[in-house]
């Protein structure tokens, strides 16, 4: 991995701006009135190596930087219930699939070389318990639908957001890295949730997928999307989740008497979580998951996907904060896209599947570490490609401020 004069300046720029946040949010820890604004800074750069098998070998530096600015109306005079949030994001664009070839990324960074106005939503709070809410605006569908606690450990990809989810739509779901403008209401209670939301359903402008475009209409459609969960102590999150997409699609390897490609609707998916509290004795805290979800295999390449792993805390003998983990994500080739491949003469497998050992050490308030290694079995599914070997380091960054 090269590293430019450029890319060092930055860092040290950006070690020095998050040391002032990290000492300005120590200051704000005192107790007092919980505040009004909040400013936070994040920093994640990746260091990853292909060692074998996979496109070819070699490695790459990835990195993501995220501003972020939230308004609590409920310490304001007359704003009480409502909530505006903005979040800023860069991306230096570097990838590393094209070493490993892997459909489920490696690093959950990988975007667009761009900066890009990622979120920007207003939320009000209502109903006689205040448990229901209503937001509108730009918003990553991934930071409510869809997501595991434990989870969020992991640098794969597919640990985030399923890949027979995130792989749908003419440019992916509002996940990252570019979100579209939505209406989502939720309501919570001790015992669970429901909650429903309707997308842009192409985010962004996918001829430019370094812009930020915001564009209704055009034949587009929407993305509606609908998940319900019971939610515990032990039992952390039992939840299933829908969506479905209004536009039509083309279907794939199906053309009308004309030879151009049949348009349907159908394209729709579904997926169900469970996550639980497996041990805590002393220190030891022991959780773990299980995701499967399925995709319509007329319109998208992967039609099933199955994934769950383990976190602990408290292995470490005095490292209490310390998360360790270990993680399977496997998604399966649809049948159709198989038979297209073999009409062109290239063989595949009926799955990939990844395999992650991770390890998240905090060094400060301001730093963490986390070395990584991933093992994925037929990349892509494609027979072409061998089986590849990653390692990786990542570290971030952060610290916030507020008033």
């Amino acid at each position: 991995v090269s590293v430019s004069p450029a890319m060092v300046r930055g860092a040290l720029l950006l070690v020095l701006a998050t040391g002032v946040l990290a000492r300005g949010a120590d200051m704000s820890s005192e107790p007092g009135p919980a505040p009004a604004v909040t400013l936070e800074a994040a920093y994640a750069g990746d260091l990853w190596r292909n060692v074998d098998g996979g496109i070819a070998r070699g490695g790459a530096y990835l990195d993501n930087l995220d501003l972020m600015a939230t308004l609590d109306g409920a310490q304001l005079p007359g704003l009480a219930g409502l909530t505006v949030h903005a979040h800023l994001m860069h991306n230096n664009g570097h990838a590393f699939t094209d070493r490993t070839g892997e459909a489920q990324a490696i690093s959950n960074i990988e975007g667009v070389d761009t900066w890009r106005l990622y979120e920007m939503w207003g939320e009000y709070r209502f109903g006689g318990d205040a448990g229901a809410t209503l937001r509108a605006g730009l918003y990553d569908l991934n930071s409510e639908f869809d997501s595991i606690d434990s989870a969020g450990l992991f640098l794969n990809s597919s640990h985030g957001i399923g890949p027979e989810f995130a792989q749908s739509g003419q440019n992916g779901p509002s996940i990252f890295p570019v979100t579209s403008l939505a209406v989502r209401l939720r309501q919570a209670s001790a015992g669970g949730y429901w909650q429903v939301a309707a997308f842009d359903a192409v985010p962004g402008q996918p001829q430019h997928p370094e812009r930020t475009g915001l564009h209704l209409g055009g034949g587009e459609g929407a993305l509606l999307v609908a998940e319900f969960a019971r939610t515990g102590t032990r039992l952390t999150k039992l939840a299933a989740g829908g969506w479905f997409y209004t536009a039509r699609f083309e279907a794939m390897g199906e053309t009308d008497p004309a030879g151009d490609p049949v348009l349907a609707h159908g394209n729709h998916g579904f997926y169900a979580i469970g996550e639980m509290q497996l041990l805590q004795h002393g220190a030891i805290d022991l959780s773990g998951w299980l995701r499967a979800g399925i995709a319509a295999e007329r319109f998208n390449a992967f039609g099933d996907y199955v994934g769950g792993g383990l976190t602990v805390r408290g292995l470490v003998p005095g490292r209490p904060d310390d998360q360790v983990g270990f993680a399977v994500a496997s998604v399966g080739a649809g049948a159709r896209w198989r038979s297209m491949l073999a009409l062109t003469g290239e063989g595949s497998h009926a799955r990939e599947t990844a395999v992650e050992l991770t390890w998240r050490l905090p060094v400060r308030d301001w730093l963490t570490l986390q070395p990584d290694v991933q093992y994925v079995l037929h990349p892509a599914a494609s027979a072409a490609t061998p089986s590849a070997i990653a390692v990786g380091l990542r570290f971030e960054l952060s610290g916030s401020w507020s008033r």
